[in-house]
């Protein structure tokens, strides 16, 4: 009798520990989970501005000319070549903010960010769920931190750009399917249909991806034709979505994918913007990510290629990237929808090499890997994009708001001109006036200012030579206010080569206000 209530106690207490162990799991689990979203919120936070001009005037431009807010609007708007869906989006968060009073540019600009940081964390998690299984467990946990902390993975997910958000529904397409071959094939086939056609919408080019999926799910998946049939019919029925969308925008039927292909294609408008040779995209890739991380990814290819890979993950990314290499036309910013395949390439590949490698190695190169990332994140964190345009025109905007402001500054230090071919005034309040000087050192700098307000001077880094420049600074009455100087000056250098504009992202802004 006692023998059995032991064993009845002894089986309850074993229970009790693995049911805590899975609570202790579990909450580790979430503790992890709500630690990167934090991070991706904190980078949204930081990250003031845009990455290039297109994700400023093709977004929120098209959204506050459709509010009436402007007479300005660039001339893809005219040409009707952009998907209106994304401006469509940002038109109707902003209406809604607007209703509430909530009229800060910088809070509904921040607001979006937040919306793609939280997309893109959920894609991601997503992502990583339905392909850890195809990694052991010790590598499963280094798959997850590059996945969502490999240091540009991040800083590209909260930006409201079709770059990021196509690249959003290209990871969830081709997660799904890469399970294509599991049960309930058809919805996952819709699923992943209904995702490259939104991937398509927010971005033309990735019907690359749609292209290069099909003969992967029917050659190397060897799946029948239904499926290919449920991709296309429920990418079809998307971009007809599209369709409707972009003619109700525009105020007319319109077909802004053919209007695109006219102009960037036939009429090869997007020659003058500059054409590159078809290596481009392998140098930039060196460069871009890191010269480490350039290293690890390029080899990790090539062993996936010398071992005939035929994985989803390298297949389409790749056959993405030499697609665009045959545009003359080509930015690193085009590739950034397939950037985050990164990490799953390489551990990809760690898999082929496991044998020749010890244990020991193989987690040594791992930690090095993360910690040379997390280092580079640190870094891109210290400054936001550019040269800080935006960031000094929230601090502008929120310190005064009140009293008519005179800004002095420099042409390349124009913290409004987005470098079109008119000034862009979402981010100025009606009480700034500005004035514009080829350099601080000109003499007609001091007779630009006006007594009775608040006269504000506003000069580049490299406009800045040290102690002689702070000298006539202070005898001119000027004090420091505030600075876009990335807190890490050197290291910096080396982490802009990637996220930001790199003919001006070295560089940074001063502030200067008139002592009273």
């Amino acid at each position: 009798m006692y023998g059995k209530s032991y064993l009845l106690l002894g089986g309850f207490q074993h229970r009790l520990a693995v049911h805590m162990l899975n609570i202790s799991s579990k909450l580790r689990y979430i503790t992890i989970q709500l630690t990167i979203l934090v991070v991706y919120i904190f980078a949204a936070y930081k990250n003031y501005g845009y990455y290039n001009l297109d994700e400023h005037y093709q977004i929120i431009g098209f959204a506050e000319f459709k509010l009436g807010h402007t007479r300005d609007v660039s001339w893809e708007y005219t040409k009707q070549m952009r998907s209106a869906l994304q401006p469509i989006i940002c038109m109707n968060l902003f209406r809604f903010c607007y209703y509430f009073g909530i009229n800060n540019p910088f809070t509904l600009t921040l607001l979006l960010r937040l919306i793609s940081a939280f997309t893109s964390f959920i894609a991601i998690r997503y992502f990583v769920s339905i392909t850890k299984h195809k990694f052991q467990y010790e590598q499963q946990i280094y798959y997850q931190i590059i996945s969502y902390l490999s240091w540009f993975v991040p800083l590209l997910s909260v930006r409201f750009s079709s770059e990021t958000w196509s690249g959003i529904f290209i990871l969830v397409s081709i997660g799904t399917i890469s399970n294509i071959q599991t049960n309930k094939n058809k919805w996952r086939a819709v699923l992943a249909g209904l995702g490259l056609g939104l991937a398509f919408l927010f971005r033309f080019q990735s019907i690359i991806i749609l292209i290069s999926v099909l003969p992967w799910v029917y050659v190397i998946s060897k799946r029948k034709y239904a499926e290919i049939w449920y991709i296309i019919l429920s990418f079809t029925f998307v971009a007809i979505i599209g369709v409707i969308l972009d003619s109700w925008f525009y105020g007319q039927f319109t077909l802004s994918f053919y209007n695109y292909l006219n102009n960037n294609l036939f009429l090869e408008a997007s020659k003058f913007y500059g054409t590159s040779p078809w290596y481009f995209y392998p140098l930039e890739i060196f460069g871009g990510v890191g010269f480490f991380n350039g290293i690890v990814l390029i080899i990790s290819v090539l062993i996936l290629l010398i071992n005939r890979s035929t994985t989803i993950f390298l297949w389409c990314p790749l056959l993405f990237i030499i697609i665009h290499s045959f545009f003359p036309h080509k930015e690193l910013r085009f590739i950034f929808p397939v950037s985050i395949f990164g990490g799953i390439i390489i551990l990809k590949a760690i898999q082929y090499v496991n044998h020749i490698f010890s244990r020991n190695a193989i987690h040594g190169f791992m930690i090095l890997y993360i910690m040379f990332n997390l280092t580079f994140f640190l870094i891109g964190l210290s400054k936001s994009t550019r040269m800080g345009e935006t960031e000094i025109a929230s601090h502008i905007y929120n310190n005064y708001p009140n009293g008519r402001v005179n800004l002095i500054t420099t042409y390349d230090a124009h913290p409004f001109d987005l470098k079109m071919n008119f000034s862009e005034h979402f981010y100025k309040r009606k009480n700034v006036k500005l004035k514009v000087i080829s350099s601080f050192w000109d003499q007609n700098f001091k007779s630009l200012m006006i007594s009775d307000e608040v006269n504000l001077l506003l000069i580049t880094g490299k406009e800045y030579t040290g102690v002689k420049s702070e000298l006539y600074l202070q005898k001119c009455g000027m004090e420091l206010v505030y600075s876009t100087s990335p807190l890490i000056d050197d290291l910096y250098s080396l982490a802009d080569y990637f996220y930001y504009e790199r003919a001006e992202s070295s560089d940074y802004l001063l502030l200067y206000r008139k002592k009273h």
